[in-house]
């Protein structure tokens, strides 16, 4: 029998000694939602995702092919995916960065996570929020640069985020390297940098509107020759533009980093794997909470018609109508039966979304007292929202209650996001509106209390907000989640996310009891936490 073999070079890899086809057996995956695809509705396409080439893949998948290999009786040969030659890291302890804010030292499960990734070629480290992921990051670029002279580009979402990293890698490396960054409209050359993806786009020409944007020489230099690639908030990592800059990239060490890793689907955790390589270290939130490293979320979820209102069902039919034939209509499609329209799943949400949250006024009202309440409780509420309709609209409303706050979102610049999370952390400001610029990556301190204002669909976001509070600067965080019960999609969704808390080992509380918008009689019970053992028993 001719053994096959897998050589393994940068971010791809090639099975040789194969037929062609052999990789359609565990490389082949469902697409999560085909039906958004005219092709597919057409039947011109199978819905599934091909993450190969010919007899080529992502190198991340080695393990993968390697197992299906296996299982169908091929012997397997590998070249490339891990290290020939094995070097000492025994030098890298728990003083290896000088002392910095709160990390005086790292800690164990930061040691541990750093000597699981510096012999290993690629893979994902999963650090829940307050675990310290930028620490293991600053110890493996400064680690690598020592020992090969390799320089490090850290992938970031935000320009929020990257800014705080370049701080504290600055603060962490002094004078021995020299941080740079790539993003927020500023650029600056260094031994590491980190860059938002957004920004790091242009390594290669793209369609901006009707022009063409030529490639940037010097973004395409960091991409090809950067010996190393760490994605921060590595989940993204299945999405078009990061996926394409890990698979672009000329680097020999690929790392990823997130509190959550593998959350999503299918199609979403192999892209994943596929770029940044397979989990090398879990590093548990009950760990971190028991060791008392973390804060324990404390979830109260509100499922009543008083904080939904009344079904909209019918009416979120009508709205998503109403958006697909617009839509078709100014395509130049012609409508002839506007009763017969079938709004496809997209649409549906969109209204659904827009009806049942944005444009609610007792979901909006359940949310304002929400925050009026902590702020009684002597918390500092952090309101969650994603559009900036809805921002708009829990803004009016916070400014008709009186209580003094913040609101930020994405196009609000440096200054004021750091004036709001340097009031809010002094406590000065009670209670901050945001959008998704603070979901993730973002160091807020003091954040003692979370409205999430709407149920996201993605597990891995509603994970990461929470995370936003989990910090150890604070014994618990007290977080308001609505389940809108005035539609099945929603209520679905609320579902899905509950799940999700109890696989993380988060308490959880039910209000089955909320009042109706017009009443004032706020109670002193009308959340669970300050009976929150009676609650959750």
């Amino acid at each position: 029998m001719i053994r096959a073999a897998i050589y393994v070079k940068g971010a791809w890899a090639e099975l040789r000694n194969a037929p062609e086809g052999t990789l359609e057996g565990c490389l082949t995956v469902a697409h999560p939602n085909p039906w958004t695809s005219r092709a597919y509705r057409e039947k011109r396409w199978d819905g599934q995702i091909r993450l190969f080439r010919g007899l080529k893949f992502p190198a991340g998948l080695t393990p993968r092919v390697v197992e299906h290999l296996r299982e169908i009786g091929k012997d397997v040969f590998v070249s490339g995916f891990v290290e020939k030659h094995a070097h000492d890291w025994s030098r890298i302890k728990a003083n290896y960065l000088p002392p910095v804010g709160r990390f005086e030292k790292l800690w164990p499960h930061q040691l541990e996570a750093v000597h699981a990734a510096l012999p290993a070629r690629c893979g994902i480290i999963k650090a829940p929020t307050g675990s310290g992921k930028t620490e293991m990051i600053a110890v493996i670029a400064r680690a690598l640069f020592e020992e090969f002279e390799w320089n490090t580009l850290i992938l970031v979402p935000k320009k929020g985020l990257m800014h705080q990293t370049v701080e504290r890698l600055q603060a962490y490396y002094q004078d021995d390297l020299k941080v740079g960054w790539m993003g927020d409209s500023e650029r600056v050359d260094g031994d590491v940098i980190v860059a938002t993806a957004q920004t790091m786009q242009g390594w290669k020409p793209r369609r901006v509107g009707k022009r063409m944007r030529p490639a940037d020489p010097r973004l395409r230099e960091i991409v090809k020759t950067f010996q190393v690639i760490i994605g921060d908030e590595c989940h993204r990592a299945s999405s078009d533009t990061w996926f394409d800059l890990f698979m672009s990239s000329g680097a020999h060490r690929r790392y990823g980093f997130s509190a959550t890793p593998l959350k999503d689907s299918e199609l979403s955790d192999y892209k994943l794997i596929g770029a940044t390589g397979p989990l090398l270290y879990s590093c548990e939130t009950a760990k971190l909470i028991e060791a008392g490293l973390a804060a324990q979320p404390k979830i109260a979820m509100v499922m009543s018609d008083g904080a939904s209102g009344p079904d909209i069902t019918k009416k979120v039919m009508r709205v998503a109508r109403e958006a697909t034939i617009e839509r078709r209509l100014n395509k130049g499609q012609r409508v002839r039966s506007p009763k017969k329209v079938k709004p496809d799943a997209k649409e549906l949400y969109r209204a659904a979304y827009r009806t049942g949250l944005v444009e609610n006024d007792h979901h909006n009202s359940a949310v304002i007292r929400a925050v009026q309440w902590l702020v009684d409780n002597k918390r500092k509420p952090l309101v969650l929202c994603r559009f900036k309709p809805h921002w708009e609209a829990l803004r009016e409303r916070l400014e008709d209650t009186g209580i003094p706050f913040l609101a930020v979102w994405g196009a609000s610049d440096k200054g004021d996001r750091d004036l709001a999370k340097k009031s809010y952390g002094e406590g000065k400001t009670r209670v901050v509106l945001a959008t998704t610029i603070w979901d993730e990556g973002e160091d807020i301190p003091g954040v003692d209390a979370i409205v999430l204002a709407e149920g996201v669909k993605s597990m891995t976001n509603a994970l990461q907000r929470i995370g936003r509070g989990m910090r150890r600067d604070t014994k618990d965080v007290w977080v308001v989640d609505f389940v809108p019960t005035a539609h099945a999609t929603l209520r679905n969704h609320a579902a899905a996310r509950a799940e999700s808390y109890e696989q993380e080992g988060y308490e959880i509380a039910l209000v089955e009891h909320w009042p109706e918008p017009d009443t004032f009689d706020f109670g002193d019970d009308l959340l669970p936490f300050k009976r929150w053992e009676r609650a959750v028993s």
